[in-house]
């Protein structure tokens, strides 16, 4: 997806075929490219299915909120912009605004779900500092600053 977005294939290969073969839309179809890629993101969300239903729910409800954020940013917002260009309503930066905010805040949610996941599922280690006794030190222990120790916990 960033590298769709990054070198505009939806907008430039893709739009631009399909304005060729189609002409332009009316409305929220005014951009062509939801034509090939709303029934692929169908397709792979389907894909998504079983996976999502193997995650324990706290997770799986986080990943489904954060692509529907996502989703409904770069498809949803974006035909309320084809709709504001092809009716010449004007400017529609802040349409761009809330799209690109949508989309982003949709990766943090992700983001977030899977480090939950990794958190609540591997093995956590923490590392202790405590600072050396004044006896430790005149006998000749350890004399060069605080000690540390590394434990292993597990998940519980």
């Amino acid at each position: 997806m960033s590298f769709d977005e990054a070198a505009m294939i939806h907008e430039g290969l893709i739009g631009t075929g399909l304005t060729a073969y189609f002409g332009r839309g009316d409305g929220i179809l005014y951009v062509n490219w939801y034509k090939v890629y709303v029934p692929a993101v169908l397709l792979i969300g389907l894909l998504y299915v079983p996976f999502l239903l193997r995650l324990p729910r706290r997770y799986s409800l986080r990943l489904l909120l954060a692509g529907c954020l996502f989703l409904g940013s770069a498809i949803g917002v974006e035909m309320l912009e084809s709709y504001a260009v092809s009716h010449r309503l004007g400017n529609v930066g802040l349409l761009r605004l809330f799209e690109e905010t949508g989309e982003m805040l949709g990766v943090v949610l992700a983001t977030h779900a899977f480090l939950l996941y990794l958190c609540d599922s591997v093995a956590r280690f923490s590392l202790q500092f405590r600072e050396q006794s004044e006896t430790a030190s005149t006998l000749g222990m350890h004399a060069t600053g605080p000690s540390t120790s590394l434990r292993r916990e597990r998940p519980g």
